[in-house]
């Protein structure tokens, strides 16, 4: 063989080969241009998706914010109000301890009156039972009133009885003087 049909032996087996490359290869770029479809369908879509993210994320972001803020404003009003009644414990607690003291010196003022009614009380039945005593002692003596003036009532009908007698005798001695007299004189 010569070198021409070498050469044309070589092209032939090239051309072949290079028919059967040229299907291989078709399909190599029909894959790679898949692919590369396929990778900016993958990033666009993870362009969305990422922006779908960030989107997710910055509204995610704005409530937590607003929450925040709320909280912020509930610390906030709820500190202010904690002072407040902070600030009025401190009253009520002074108040406490002012209405405590006052409390204290009306129990010691209740402690000695208390100690004066008993005291009183003692002096009351002291005098209870001297007003008893004086009643027993004002009894008896009217019970000897009542007997001496029983007694005196009898001396002075007895008295008087003497009394009545003595002038009966005296009338009739009278009587009798004034009998003789007139029988003397006649």
């Amino acid at each position: 063989m010569d070198w021409k049909q070498n050469i044309i032996i070589q092209l032939q087996k090239r051309d072949s080969s290079i028919n059967e490359n040229q299907d291989l290869l078709s399909s190599y770029h029909d894959v790679l241009n898949r692919l590369f479809a396929t990778e900016d369908k993958l990033k666009s879509l993870q362009k969305t998706d990422l922006q779908i993210e960030l989107t997710k994320t910055i509204s995610e972001f704005e409530i937590l914010k607003t929450k925040n803020q709320q909280l912020t404003n509930s610390y906030d009003l709820t500190k202010s109000i904690n002072e407040k009644q902070d600030k009025e414990i401190k009253q009520l607690n002074h108040k406490i301890k002012r209405l405590q003291d006052v409390s204290n010196k009306l129990n010691d003022q209740i402690s000695v009156k208390i100690e004066e009614n008993r005291a009183k009380s003692k002096a009351l039945d002291l005098v209870n039972d001297d007003m008893l005593a004086l009643q027993l002692e004002n009894n008896l003596m009217n019970e000897k009133t009542k007997e001496l003036q029983a007694e005196n009532d009898q001396l002075v009908i007895r008295w008087m009885d003497k009394v009545r007698e003595d002038a009966e005798k005296l009338n009739d001695a009278n009587a009798f003087l004034a009998s003789a007299r007139l029988e003397r004189n006649i």
